[in-house]
């Protein structure tokens, strides 16, 4: 997030904007209120470099911007179903990828032990620690398999698919849908 335009709002803009962005990071539906929302835009302000939570999430000040990132909390497992979607922690969508069989499968968290499996395993991409506990990792019995988007190599099948859907989007939808008309 742009830390000057979020921090330059008009106070009722930058507080909603702020709120927006935790329930979307966050995975929750319910936006962040009162003083703790009033003194995390006030740090943002001051132009400090201090980190701090609100709503799930962590906001690391960062050359002119604001990483928010997932707090590092304990996830449920989700056992995958074959051919089935999923949500996991109110933010990603999930599922397996086809002809795989889901015996045994859960979505987990990106814990460090499942990041170092995987680097181990020539993973080349690189994922900033920060944002790693917020991200599905596809665990079998004998630990992490793969994570979306990054466990595949030119040419291979996905084994597992996430879509970012949070509960509460960073933007509205542009249109409301039909039931609302009654």
């Amino acid at each position: 997030v742009d830390r000057a335009r979020l921090a330059g709002a008009r106070e009722p803009a930058g507080l909603a904007a702020l709120a927006r962005v935790a329930c979307c990071v966050g995975g929750r539906i319910h936006p962040p209120r009162g003083r703790r929302l009033v003194r995390a835009l006030a740090a943002l302000r001051g132009g400090g470099g201090a980190a701090f939570t609100l709503g799930g999430c962590r906001f690391v000040p960062d050359a002119g911007r604001v990483i928010v990132a997932r707090e590092a909390i304990p996830i449920p497992d989700l056992p995958l179903a074959a051919g089935a979607a999923a949500a996991w922690d109110g933010r990603f969508a999930v599922a397996l990828g086809a002809g795989r069989a889901a015996a045994d499968l859960r979505v987990r968290r990106l814990d460090d032990r499942a990041w170092s499996i995987l680097r181990r395993r020539r993973l080349r991409e690189s994922v900033p620690p920060l944002l790693r506990p917020g991200l599905p990792a596809l665990h079998d019995l004998d630990g992490p398999v793969a994570l979306p988007h990054l466990s595949l190599r030119r040419g291979a099948r996905a084994p597992f698919a996430a879509a970012f859907r949070p509960l509460r989007p960073l933007a509205a939808a542009p249109f409301a849908p039909a039931a609302d008309f009654g």
